[in-house]
């Protein structure tokens, strides 16, 4: 999965969006994984179903930690 998403950053895409709900949190794992060492070349968007301020900034950290990076550009409410 690696190799595909440094592929489309390499082919030019600068936009990738996420959740944790696609693959159970593995989109995101593997999505950190590239995010590691390319964190500055694209916009990175994630979202969170819950609709609690607290549930919210719960699912915020763990996506934080999944996709390897302090900062999320875009982030969404999910459905």
């Amino acid at each position: 999965m690696q190799y595909i998403i440094n592929n489309a950053i390499n082919l030019g895409v600068n936009y990738i969006d996420t959740a944790p709900s696609y693959g159970n949190g593995g989109s995101e794992e593997n999505i950190g994984e590239v995010m590691k060492e390319r964190r500055t070349e694209v916009t990175l968007a994630t979202k969170s179903k819950e609709r609690t301020y607290d549930g919210t900034m719960r699912s915020f950290e763990d996506s934080l930690e999944r996709l390897k990076t302090d900062f999320i550009d875009i982030y969404l409410v999910h459905s």
